[in-house]
């Protein structure tokens, strides 16, 4: 007898928008499949499915998105302005030459809260092109 089950809850519909913000066209990823699903939080999140998971290849000759820093947060670069925390990513040890504009960043970033015993963790992500 197996140990989880899963059960239908029910249903959840919503609608999403996609703002382009890119130069690239949106033509580009005209066949790349898009992942529809809800967060922990009943938000809705859409995101992209690389095409290629190898050094050589990528979209379109570019090559995929690489990790560059995978790691606890140093507590030198976490700062406090009021009720806002300010991270230096900046101070991250990552190259100068991944850090030029233009360049493709995926930043994912898991926050982890804890008071008195308890603990709650809140995922924040921001892709997008280094700019000037």
């Amino acid at each position: 007898m197996s140990d989880q089950y899963r059960v239908y809850t029910g249903r959840v519909e919503g609608r999403f928008w996609l703002v382009w913000q890119s130069a690239r066209s949106p033509q580009d990823f005209a066949t790349t499949p898009v992942a529809v699903g809800l967060d922990s939080s009943w938000q809705i999140r859409a995101t992209f499915e690389p095409e290629g998971t190898s050094d050589r290849g990528g979209d379109r000759g570019r090559p995929p998105l690489r990790t560059r820093y995978d790691g606890t947060l140093p507590t030198n670069l976490i700062s406090r302005d009021g009720n806002r925390f300010v991270l230096a990513l900046g101070q991250l040890p990552i190259s100068a030459r991944d850090l030029i504009p233009g360049v493709r960043i995926e930043v994912e970033l898991t926050a982890t809260r804890s008071f008195a015993g308890r603990s709650a963790e809140q995922k924040l992500e921001k892709c997008g092109e280094i700019r000037r």
